[in-house]
């Protein structure tokens, strides 16, 4: 097994040092229903601090992190895809933060993300 000690590795594999850190785009969106917010006072700030702990969680591991707010109605599940689509993303991370109906939860990537070979 080799190992590396103080930026030096033992064993028979020799180490190179990689000359730029690999860097990822990550998007994450958080998803509520928005009915909600007018029947429980303080729920949507909540849920915005909830998501700004997630988006902290991720950005401790490095790469780009682009937020994408809260998704709470389908005008606005659907003006986040031409965005998500836009932003070149690496990896998308959907926060459930309450129920939502299902014009809100359109994720299905093979139906509109279109990748390169």
């Amino acid at each position: 097994m080799n190992r590396i000690t103080n930026g030096q590795q033992t064993g028979a594999t020799p180490y190179i040092p990689r000359r730029k850190p690999l860097a990822s785009t990550i998007g994450v969106f958080g998803v509520g229903h928005h009915s909600y917010w007018p029947q429980f006072d303080g729920l949507l700030d909540e849920m915005k601090r909830k998501l700004a702990l997630f988006l902290n969680k991720v950005r401790t591991h490095g790469g780009q992190v682009i937020d994408f707010g809260i998704v709470d109605d389908a005008r606005s599940a659907y003006a986040l895809r031409s965005q998500l689509q836009a932003a070149s993303l690496d990896l998308i991370f959907c926060d459930m933060l309450t129920y939502a109906t299902s014009p809100v939860i359109w994720m299905s990537p093979s139906s509109w993300w279109h990748c390169s070979p």
